[in-house]
């Protein structure tokens, strides 16, 4: 049985669905990101004009993390999770790459894939390969400045699932 809740919302472009501290987070095609509870009633929206689209929405104790673009670039997009969800900040991935000093890999104009988090460690999948940070210590701000990225495979890598990583290699899937 299917029931139809286009009702509760305020735009029906979904690009994905995530579920953290009892709500669903619904990310859009416009950058927006609308927010219900467990009952599936609209609480929150946030709507951010920079973004042209939210792709992938992942939780981190007080945080969602996302997957974005703006214009051109993507873009890991950074939200409080607590009584009034907010947006609080994002760092284009290739400003991101320039932080860490061995991503031989890295051309400057490199694309997100995929973003996980699992065992307190933040997952990139990217053009440019696997990078891992861990979040145990995380100071609640920017991730580029906060956390020690490494390159983990400088192979293109597509999907992240826990710790296993799919990359690309010469069209061959591993």
């Amino acid at each position: 049985k299917f029931s139809d809740y286009t009702h509760n919302l305020e735009y029906i472009d979904i690009n994905s669905i995530a579920i953290g501290n009892n709500q669903f987070w619904l990310s859009g095609d416009d950058g927006n990101i609308q927010i219900l509870d467990e009952y599936l009633n609209l609480d929150y929206i946030i709507d951010d004009t920079d973004f042209n689209s939210i792709r992938k929405i992942v939780f981190y104790e007080d945080y969602a993390f996302a997957i974005g673009s703006v214009l051109e670039d993507d873009v890991i997009i950074q939200y409080s999770t607590g009584d009034y969800p907010n947006y609080l900040n994002y760092i284009t991935i290739n400003e991101l790459l320039n932080t860490i000093s061995d991503c031989s890999t890295c051309s400057g104009d490199d694309a997100i894939h995929d973003i996980n988090i699992y065992d307190h460690k933040i997952f990139l999948a990217t053009t440019a390969g696997s990078f891992i940070a861990d979040l145990t210590d995380y100071a609640h701000s920017l991730l580029s400045f906060s956390l020690d990225w490494s390159l983990e495979y400088t192979y293109e890598t597509l999907l992240v699932v826990n710790d296993l990583f799919y990359t690309r290699d010469n069209n061959q899937i591993t």
